[in-house]
């Protein structure tokens, strides 16, 4: 790599050697696991690695708590835009909007600039005069949320929270009266081997569907599977007209139910359907859309894929406590950065050993970008051949980590329509992808591009090559 590419990135060429590779000096999985096996002890096991989980980690890492994350899937499995949480809940309760709003403002401002985006209002009028006031008020905004919960999980690494994805939780039992730890075992989905760990203290989200064991020695419960919450499909769509195909759009049903409309790329729609009071039959859920579709101004040429979504949508904060085993949850996406802090404090003061909460810093998450580094990425691929749609397609799914593909052998080189190699390299490297699943949906996001299908080959060698 020519010095004028170096220093145009920030990077001085006297630095760069063999270990300054991007991420190559966090703890990977297998080091993780090795440390389990040695019998490595935690203050703190985190059960759930969504948006409260990996915030937490980041933040109780921060106090200089040993952390420990698991989560059976991997991170951001059910996340969803911002802009149709806010949408939904706009109608549904409007004043817990007023809240949101500053917690926004800081979220753009203070902790992840690059991943906010402001967006169009909504064609759909809002009915009422307090949803019609919050309307106005509130900035209708969208938030990769899985890339949040992913740059999230990132810094608490960074901070030396060991994280692992793809485990099950097996059992949970007290050491002894006297010490007031706990032992826990959990398999890896990998190798299908179990480890065990000894806890001071278990953080449990309920939006994941684990609950603590119903009495000390027992297996750990999973909860009833909270049922299907809505459904998401992905279509090649082209614009009626010239001013039709809004970037989002939202409908409300009479029966409760929400819809969205939402454009992905130049001729990619997400549309989401979330349940109101019941369950919606196949029959009728493609007749909402299609009605939602037409309405929003786009034709469908054919699907592309689609999803279940599950979870809870207007939890409340809330910590309780059981003999050690802590039990979580917040209010809403836009509050989680504060439930987190007020959760890491909480745990702080009802633990064996309590302690004041230390004023740390207010750090910008990892790839906060500056727009001169998405500019020079951009002349850089440009150079090299890249479409312009690829091109966007990565600094929209890498946002402020654009700058480390420079920094991969062979970066920029064009594996599938929409996925370049250095892409694949990043991921393994910062995120811990476990399987091309992983890859496809969790780290590429390449659900949402018709030609997805084409890829899986040549992404599941690649992998097997990062392995090897």
């Amino acid at each position: 790599m020519s010095e004028q590419l170096l220093s145009l990135f920030g990077i001085n060429p006297s630095d760069v050697v063999d270990d300054t590779a991007p991420f190559v000096t966090l703890t990977t999985r297998t080091q993780v696991l090795e440390k389990l096996a040695n019998n490595q002890n935690f203050d703190l096991l985190i059960l759930g690695g969504g948006l409260t989980g990996s915030l937490v980690a980041h933040e109780a890492a921060l106090q200089g708590i040993r952390v420990l994350l698991l989560e059976q899937g991997y991170f951001g499995a059910d996340a969803l835009a911002w802009n149709v949480r806010i949408s939904r809940q706009l109608r549904a309760a409007p004043r817990e909007l007023f809240r949101a709003r500053q917690a926004l403002k800081m979220l753009s401002s203070q902790r992840a600039p690059h991943l906010v985006a402001a967006l169009p209002t909504d064609s759909h009028p809002v009915t009422g005069l307090m949803a019609a006031a919050v309307w106005r008020c509130v900035p209708l905004v969208n938030v990769d949320e899985r890339l949040l919960i992913r740059e999230s999980v990132l810094a608490a690494r960074q901070e030396g929270a060991a994280v692992l994805a793809a485990v099950t939780p097996v059992y949970v039992e007290a050491e002894s009266a006297e010490s007031g730890c706990y032992v826990v075992e959990f398999e890896d989905q990998l190798t299908k081997q179990c480890y065990q760990a000894r806890i001071g203290g278990i953080l449990i989200d309920p939006s994941h569907g684990i609950l603590p064991p119903s009495r000390l020695g027992s297996y750990v419960i999973n909860a009833p599977a909270p049922g299907t919450a809505g459904m998401q499909w992905v279509y090649e769509a082209e614009p009626k007209s010239a001013k039709s195909g809004l970037a989002f759009t939202s409908f409300e049903l009479t029966d409760g139910s929400f819809v969205s409309v939402q454009r992905k790329g130049v001729a990619t729609i997400v549309v989401t359907l979330l349940w109101g009071a019941t369950e919606m039959t196949p029959e009728q859920c493609f007749l909402a859309i299609e009605e939602a579709v037409r309405e929003a101004g786009w034709i469908v040429k054919h699907e592309v894929s689609q999803r279940s979504i599950a979870g809870r949508w207007e939890s409340r904060y809330r910590v309780a406590q059981v003999k050690g085993i802590f039990q979580c949850s917040h209010r809403g996406p836009w509050d989680a950065f504060a439930s987190a802090r007020r959760i890491v404090k909480t745990l702080l003061e009802i633990s064996s050993e309590p302690r004041v909460m230390r004023n740390t810093p207010k750090r910008l998450l990892p790839g906060g970008e500056q727009n001169c580094e998405a500019d020079a990425f951009r002349a850089l691929a440009r150079a090299q051949g890249i479409s312009e749609q690829t091109i966007e397609r990565v600094v929209g799914r890498w946002r402020g980590r654009v700058r480390y593909l420079a920094q991969l052998p062979n970066g920029l080189r064009e594996l599938v329509p929409g996925v370049l190699r250095g892409e694949v390299e990043l991921a393994v490297r910062s995120d811990q992808v476990t399987s091309v699943d992983d890859l496809v949906v969790g780290a590429l996001e390449l659900q949402d591009t018709p030609s997805w299908r084409e890829a899986i080959s040549a992404l599941k060698a690649r992998l097997e090559a990062f392995a090897d």
